[in-house]
């Protein structure tokens, strides 16, 4: 008889060999049928290979919240032991690997809190405190990497996953995810450039986004073969009704954390959620909403009357959604509490940084409180400097100089940006301090081009050449191309462009990868060229035309064409933009819906690189046409979403009937989003209170619609696919919010079972209220909230929600084509 797990990785291969065949071309779903419904060594063989197949990806991203090997380990284990405990009520094994992303992710974010004790102790220990920064540098926006993959749309993220996190070949990815090569490789660019658009967003530099979206697999991820082995073992225990931990295969702080985590529960209170939208007492404008009664779920919602169509006009009606703002002291006053109450948390919860400070510096800004800003930016700078952060987030030099040249303080910035230029060391043995120091350099470069410093900006390229150069000669594989893709940002940033090119050329040959897919390397420039004048621009943009024509992969030409278009757009050259967008779909190809797929993509990018230059109109007819592009698809799953999101946009950018008409043109039962509540809370800044009462109630008729959908016996079905469930619970707690119904809004975002999705729903009740102009009671609410993580983040969304509302206000002064009121 065999025995039980063979020491050796080489035996336990071949065990699995002979007992279950090769694995390779084995789905996930086979495998996890041999592990529910095998006996003995097949159980343990098939969860092995699951490990094989999905855990450095799992450790990955477990180090990239954690930024600590042995935490990082722990949470992977207790990811996979929730594999275990679900692994009968997987409902899309195929997606397993997507699946397993978001448990790993969600777990980490749970470990972090009960290891903060921990390291305060180990940072005694000087060798093993060195050890940790050069992980945190080696990841230093990886976390947030990992939180926006975890948010892509489903096709995106396995895209994502599969090739970029699993290191999947687009051959090897289409077959496990069961879609054409064509249209996993469309998937994987619009999934890559979404995430770069939304890192950027929240305040990641341009270079510490391509270093992110390089996504190589780090030597860290690598697990033994024993940490395998127990943990395949760990899960048959569990499978089976015993206890790892008495057995001592895993700790018990492990089994613990995969217990909380696998146990959470919302069906048994998602009624509680649809009782509180339909309660007769939550009333808008004066109509009731129409009730549901809980104890008969297939009872059909009594028959609501419909308001007639209300005039475009304001009117008397009380506004019920919003306040006035108060006075701009009391506004300060507010803030100022709240950076103060930031800066607390920075020192009881040590972090990289804190981007609630940031945020509420933006608002100070924005309120007209620029020395209450600076004063913001100086004290994160301070803490960071205090906890010796090598690599802070953000760089808060560049972040003081620039509040200091919107304050007109031109020179005093530029000494600011030269300051900490000559604090960025030279370089060192060590590749991660060479890679940390090219990072500051590149923000310092944009920064003084932007204030007009070309000559400090130039002498600091010269400084990233030499540190690139270095990397280049030691052969550091990991970070080599990192570093010369930096360098070709600062290029292109000070109108090197034959450098940059230059640059890019000697990347690929630095690595293998990278001269098969230039896509990685080739974009940069053209997004970095959006800031030159337009003759450079128009270089750039001839140069990676040519590119295109070289190009042999279509992964490489669909992601120059899709920065070439924005480049167009910011060119000011729509018309060619957009033709440019129609012949690269056409040359994709693929049939009439992909194409249509591919130009919406396109048209998408025109219409976000329009509102960078300030032009609404111009932004908005792109969205428009975007929208006739793919409104053929709405009845899919896919087709809806993009008509959602452009009639956000549409919202966002002002034309709240064009976004009104795509959401209503949806089929019925298809959910709206969110359109319907920010529909409503900009008509009511407008003062038209009785259309913007009518929007919410139709806000709160489609909540109930997607609780009525969900099935009868909600405690198990939700807690396995909790997706739909966590949806409707967000955005009926932002409903609720807006209406001002705030202790039903924090019921509903408590029942929320994952941590970070609870916070996200509870900061977005604070931003609500910030955006009605109760900004005491938002500060009351952030600052009562239990965990530190949700504190932190409520603040920031106050922070955002009282700088929308200034932004909105300010929008609705200003025509189009004047810039508003700036607010950074």
């Amino acid at each position: 008889m065999m025995t039980r797990f063979q020491t050796t990785p080489f035996a336990r291969d071949l065990q699995t060999l002979c007992r279950l065949g090769a694995v390779g071309g084995v789905g996930d779903g086979e495998l996890l049928a041999r592990f529910v419904a095998g006996a003995g060594d097949d159980r343990e063989l098939a969860f092995s290979a699951l490990i094989d197949r999905h855990g450095s990806m799992v450790l990955r991203v477990c180090l990239g919240v954690l930024k600590d090997r042995h935490d990082a380990e722990d949470a992977a284990q207790a990811s996979f032991l929730i594999l275990a405990r679900r692994a009968r009520s997987i409902r899309s094994p195929g997606l397993l690997g997507s699946w397993l992303h978001g448990v790993a992710l969600r777990t980490a974010s749970r470990a972090r809190a009960g290891t903060a004790r921990r390291r305060d102790l180990e940072r005694k220990a000087g060798e093993e405190v060195a050890m940790r920064e050069q992980t945190e540098n080696r990841f230093a926006h990886d976390e947030e990497l990992h939180e926006e993959i975890d948010r892509l749309p489903a096709r995106y993220k396995a895209a994502v996953v599969a090739c970029d996190l699993e290191g999947l070949t687009h051959a090897q990815a289409a077959e496990r995810l069961c879609v054409p090569v064509r249209t996993l490789e469309t998937r994987l660019y619009r999934g890559r450039d979404r995430l770069r658009a939304k890192l950027m967003r929240r305040g990641v530099g341009l270079a510490s986004v391509e270093a992110a979206l390089a996504l190589s697999k780090p030597a860290e991820a690598a697990l033994s073969a024993s940490w395998k082995e127990v943990t395949a073992r760990a899960a048959v225990s569990i499978l089976e009704g015993a206890s790892p931990v008495a057995s001592g295969l895993v700790a018990e702080r492990v089994y613990s954390l995969s217990q909380s985590l696998a146990s959470g529960k919302i069906g048994s209170l998602a009624v509680s959620a649809v009782a509180l939208l339909a309660s007769p007492g939550l009333l808008v404008g004066g109509a009731a909403l129409a009730s549901r009664n809980p104890a008969v779920p297939d009872a059909d919602p009594p028959p609501v009357a419909q308001a007639p169509a209300q005039p475009d006009k304001k009117n008397d009606a009380p506004n019920l959604l919003i306040v006035p703002l108060p006075k701009p002291d009391e506004i300060k006053q507010v803030l100022r509490e709240a950076a103060e109450a930031a800066i607390r948390l920075s020192r009881e919860e040590p972090s990289p940084g804190s981007s609630a400070l940031l945020m509420i510096s933006s608002a100070q800004s924005a309120a007209g409180d620029d020395d209450g800003a600076l004063q913001t930016l100086r004290a994160a700078e301070a803490e960071s400097k205090g906890r010796k952060i090598k690599n802070p987030y953000p760089s808060w030099p560049c972040k003081i100089a620039g509040r200091l040249f919107h304050m007109g303080r031109k020179e005093e910035a530029l000494r600011t940006l030269q300051e900490a230029a000559r604090e960025v060391p030279g370089v060192s043995d060590n590749p991660n301090e060479n890679y940390d120091a090219a990072s500051r350099l590149v923000e310092i470069v944009q920064s003084q081009l932007r204030f007009g410093d070309a000559e400090h900006a130039r002498e600091n390229v010269k400084r990233i050449e030499k540190i690139a150069a270095d990397g280049d000669d030691r052969k550091t594989r990991d970070l080599a191309p990192v570093l010369l893709r930096q360098l070709a940002v600062a290029q292109t940033a000070v109108g090197d462009v034959d450098g940059a090119f230059a640059t890019v050329d000697r990347a690929a040959k630095s690595d293998t990868r990278l001269t098969e897919s230039r896509g990685l390397l080739l974009p940069v420039i053209a997004y970095e060229a959006m800031s030159l004048d337009p003759r450079d621009a128009r270089r750039v943009f001839d140069r990676l035309t040519k590119e295109i024509e070289k190009s042999k992969t279509l992964e490489v030409k669909q992601a120059i064409q899709y920065a070439l278009v924005g480049l167009l757009a910011t060119l000011g050259d729509v018309a060619e933009a957009r033709r440019f967008a129609r012949e690269a779909a056409a040359a994709w190809g693929g049939g009439p819906d992909a194409v249509a797929r591919t130009e919406f993509g396109l048209l998408e990018r025109i219409a976000y690189a329009q509102q960078g230059r300030d032009d609404p109109a111009a932004s908005r007819e792109s969205f428009r046409l975007a929208f006739e592009v793919i409104k053929g698809q709405s009845r899919t799953l896919e087709g809806a979403n993009n008509c959602r999101q452009i009639a956000a946009q549409l919202a966002y950018a002002g034309d709240l009937d064009g976004a009104l008409r795509i959401v209503e043109s949806l089929e019925p039962g298809q959910e709206k989003g969110m359109v319907y509540p920010l529909a409503a809370w900009k008509l009511a800044l407008e003062g038209k209170t009785d259309r913007a009462s009518e929007l919410l109630r139709k806000a709160r008729e489609d909540l109930q619609a997607n609780w009525k959908e969900l099935p009868d016996d909600r405690s198990r079905a939700v807690a396995f696919d909790p997706t739909k469930a966590i949806d409707a619970l967000t955005q009926t707690a932002a409903v609720l919010a807006l209406a001002g119904e705030v202790e039903p809004a924090l019921q509903a975002a408590r029942q929320i079972p994952s941590d970070d999705l609870r916070g996200r729903a509870l900061a977005g009740v604070v931003q609500s209220r910030a955006q009605a102009g109760d900004l005491r009671e938002a500060l009351k609410l952030a600052r009562g909230f239990d965990s530190p993580d949700d504190r932190r983040r409520a603040l920031e969304h106050l922070a955002m929600g009282l700088a929308g509302r200034i932004g909105a206000e300010e929008q609705l002064k200003t025509p189009d084509g004047v810039k508003p009121k700036e607010v950074r």
